[in-house]
């Protein structure tokens, strides 16, 4: 199995923990991280053509996800109970996008800013 890299935003408090809870419990290593901000997150998303940095961007196989459909492909990847919450990826589009966006968009005001950028 090809290894999926998850770009993430290195000054979040929220993604940067999220990143750390992901690398305690991806026994498998089929995840790699790459901050946004970094020179390889920067290249590899304008290899991809991915404009929305606002969003965590997961590929694999060589596609590319973006919001909440890349937090359900990276939980599909983890061992149980973890893979379990992919669940969620039955919920409406439309429901699953208005959440990230939401958390997305608040996420510095309630999980704050680290003063330098996060990198794995």
């Amino acid at each position: 199995m090809a290894v999926a890299v998850l770009i993430f935003d290195g000054y979040c408090n929220l993604c940067s923990g999220w990143v750390r809870f992901l690398m305690r419990i991806d026994k498998k290593k089929s995840l790699r991280f790459i901050a946004s901000q970094s020179p390889e997150g920067m290249k590899l998303l304008c290899a991809h053509q991915v404009t929305n940095v606002e969003s965590v961007v997961l590929i694999k196989d060589e596609k590319v996800f973006t919001e909440s459909d890349a937090v359900m492909q990276v939980l599909r990847l983890l061992q149980p109970p973890f893979s379990w919450l992919a669940i969620f990826r039955f919920f409406p589009q439309a429901f699953r996008t208005w959440f990230y966006r939401s958390v997305a968009r608040n996420r510095y005001g309630i999980f704050g800013r680290r003063k330098k950028c996060y990198i794995p």
